[in-house]
């Protein structure tokens, strides 16, 4: 990512990364550090936390760029809170629970906010993260089941993972893994293709 964001400085266009497996999946990552104009990433998909919650970084520099669609928060810009902060803060309309279980509700929302929804600290994805062990270690855990379930997929197939050249065949791999499909060789992709594999999934129950 620190590559193309500075290729994106280096040409004067602005970087928006879609980063929708990063959090929960990749460590060791510093966006103040490597200054991405735009991020996103999905907090459901590797964070354990639910649906519908995603996270948004903004670059301090880009912050007069965004604007809420809808009427301001209750929230007062102030000493605590800048402008970009209070105008993306809760407007009243919005179920803050699922924001919640990404870490404790009253450094958000108010204690009594998160009283209000009952949630229990043990509930919380980020606490419950450093119950498993911490980053590292789900990361590692996650990479080690893609690895072995990967090769055993390949095996079944008898095809190959397919992982990158270099020294260290498995250095792009992180908690996923693409294992190749048995298809013939030289056949052509092609919308047909999709549309059998499709048929085939349909017809062996596979959902």
């Amino acid at each position: 990512m620190e590559k193309m964001v500075n290729i994106c400085k280096a040409e004067n266009v602005l970087s928006l990364v879609d980063a929708a497996h990063s959090i929960g999946h990749e460590t060791g990552i510093n966006l103040a550090e490597v200054s991405p104009d735009f991020w996103v990433s999905s907090c459901s998909k590797w964070l354990y936390v639910k649906r519908g919650c995603a996270l948004l970084y903004v670059a301090p520099r880009n912050h007069s760029m965004i604007q809420q669609d809808l009427t301001p928060s209750m929230i007062i810009p102030d000493e605590k809170y800048s402008r970009f902060q209070a105008e993306f803060f809760w407007s009243g309309s919005t179920d803050v629970v699922t924001l919640m279980t990404v870490r404790p509700g009253e450094i958000m929302f108010g204690t009594s906010v998160r009283q209000q929804a009952n949630i229990d600290r043990k509930e919380i994805a980020l606490e419950f993260r450093q119950f498993l062990g911490g980053e590292q270690r789900i990361v590692n855990y996650c990479h080690s089941l893609a690895v072995q379930g990967g090769r055993r997929l390949a095996e079944i197939l008898g095809t190959e993972i397919m992982c990158s050249t270099g020294e260290d065949p498995l250095e792009l791999v992180g908690c996923m893994i693409n294992v190749a499909l048995p298809l013939p060789e030289g056949l052509m992709r092609a919308p047909d293709v999709l549309h059998n594999l499709d048929e085939g999934l349909l017809e062996s129950k596979v959902y």
